[in-house]
């Protein structure tokens, strides 16, 4: 089912973002100082940046994993599973450990997630403070032109698709638990379905895992993916 708490969770983590947003850009100016001089900006500076996020998203993360397992067990009475094994997936998960097919434990997420925007952003700042000189900003236009890169809309694309991520590893750390049981379900991608819907996911709607698509392809399947999965029992011929 789709997540239940997706709008007060989106809006949640977009406001933390843009908050601690906010407060990396006021700092970013007070070290550039007036002119601006990029080579202020020290390593100190990129990786608190990367690891304020990153504790962020951990938090936030972890906390919509556990909330969408549980919507998933409250919207199925009948469904009983190991909350310390869920809880314990849940916090493994945020803090970026998986393990892949080979057994191999890999680190990842979100800490990964945080290192590509870092470096996004010190690139950003790289173009606009040279193009302050070479085209003779003032303070003001370079101010401006930075408010697009530090502002809220990057913070609510993260929050829209990391909630996306979360929600549904939470929903599947469940649905692996009961596996262990001996009920073992099947994937199915959801959309809205109407004519919103991107040509990524509109083929894969109502398609069950391995029909046009795998878990390593989401949901999200792209930045600012809202689709969901169901899990239903599999179908069997008379």
């Amino acid at each position: 089912m789709d997540y239940v708490h997706r709008a007060e969770r989106e809006a949640r983590l977009a406001r933390a973002i843009s908050r601690m947003s906010a407060s990396q850009r006021r700092r970013l100016f007070e070290i550039m100082g007036n002119p601006p001089k990029i080579e202020n900006v020290g390593v100190e500076y990129w990786n608190g940046m990367q690891t304020e996020l990153t504790g962020l998203l951990t938090s936030e993360m972890e906390s919509i994993f556990v909330d969408s397992a549980l919507a998933l067990v409250e919207a199925t009475p009948a469904i009983g599973v190991d909350w310390a094994l869920v809880n314990q997936h849940a916090a493994d998960w945020a803090r970026g450990f998986w393990t892949s097919g080979g057994g191999t434990a890999q680190w990842q997420y979100p800490a990964g997630l945080a290192v590509r925007f870092t470096e996004r952003r010190k690139e950003q700042l790289g173009e606009n403070v040279a193009r302050f000189y070479e085209e003779g900003w003032n303070l003001g236009q370079l101010q401006q032109r930075l408010d697009g890169v530090f502002g809220p809309g990057w913070g609510e694309t993260v929050a829209t698709t990391e909630t996306t991520r979360a929600a549904v590893q939470g929903e599947r750390a469940v649905v692996e638990e009961l596996a262990k049981e001996g009920i073992v379900m099947v994937e199915v991608w959801q959309t809205n379905n109407d004519e919103l819907v991107c040509p990524i996911c509109g083929p894969r709607h109502g398609k069950v895992e391995g029909d046009g698509w795998t878990k390593a392809d989401g949901p999200p399947a792209h930045t600012r993916c809202r689709c969901w999965t169901t899990h239903e029992l599999p179908v069997v011929a008379p």
